[in-house]
């Protein structure tokens, strides 16, 4: 049997650790939520967490040699831009694929040629370089949002809070007011 016959018959089961390893970074209430709800509407998150991953896994899996990222993937790597701090956390996940094939080739005694192990895992870092740079792409796009809300000094309020903008423009006028004081003094 071949690495990617094994992957194709052990979907279901790799890709249920997988998804384990990765709501594992959510808060543990979080969870069981994630898990039972199959609601796309009412659980976004879990439902988009287990689109992409199942998108990833089939370009893992399948034989063609296409790195083309699904829209699944990319809505769920523009989730992950917005929920993760760091690049490395948000990407982290697939490398944790590695030890969850590896664990499931030693629980079902299946060894891999040396060549079928080396091309998965070319075929992971590849498609884990194309996750990083979507991921790079949805952060700056984020990140030139902010800032064309803070050149444009445009904002909302939301539950009497300020935006940064606003909250700058106001400090920065009490503080001319504040040395005009001081001046006339």
């Amino acid at each position: 049997m071949q690495l990617q016959q094994f992957l194709i018959e052990n979907k279901e089961n790799i890709l249920s650790k997988w998804r384990d390893l990765l709501f594992g970074a959510y808060h543990p209430e979080s969870l069981p939520f994630f898990k039972k709800q199959k609601d796309r509407f009412a659980n976004p998150i879990g439902f988009c967490i287990k689109q992409g991953l199942a998108d990833l896994y089939s370009m893992l899996s399948e034989d063609s040699e296409k790195e083309t990222l699904s829209s699944t993937v990319i809505q769920f790597l523009k989730l992950r831009a917005v929920q993760v701090d760091s690049p490395a956390d948000a990407v982290s996940f697939i490398f944790g694929l590695k030890q969850i094939v590896f664990d499931q080739c030693t629980k079902e005694e299946f060894s891999p040629t040396l060549h079928e192990w080396r091309e998965f895992e070319i075929r992971l870092d590849n498609i884990a370089i194309t996750i990083f740079n979507q991921f790079m792409e949805s952060r700056e796009r984020l990140f030139q949002v902010k800032i064309n809300e803070l050149r444009s000094g445009n904002y909302l309020l939301s539950e009497g809070m300020q935006c940064p903008s606003a909250m700058l423009r106001k400090n920065l006028a009490k503080k001319t007011e504040q040395e005009k004081l001081n001046n006339h003094s």
